[in-house]
């Protein structure tokens, strides 16, 4: 959802000012968005192995950020 970004200080306002300038309606898309994309994290597990990394320090991270 954000890249290959750790969610920090800077990036985390911008997706509160972008919230901002939406509609309700979009925003509670975006919420019901994220949260199948949780439960389906939750329920079947990172799908890491896709990604075919090549190194620890990537499977490490690649979920880091994504999660």
């Amino acid at each position: 959802m954000c890249g290959k970004s750790l969610l920090n200080e800077y990036l985390f306002s911008f997706i509160c000012d972008e919230m901002r300038l939406q509609e309700l309606g979009n925003i509670e898309k975006w919420q019901q968005s994220l949260c199948n994309l949780i439960s389906f994290m939750l329920r079947d597990g990172m799908p890491i192995e896709e990604l075919e990394l090549t190194n620890l320090y990537e499977e490490n991270r690649q979920p880091r950020n994504a999660e």
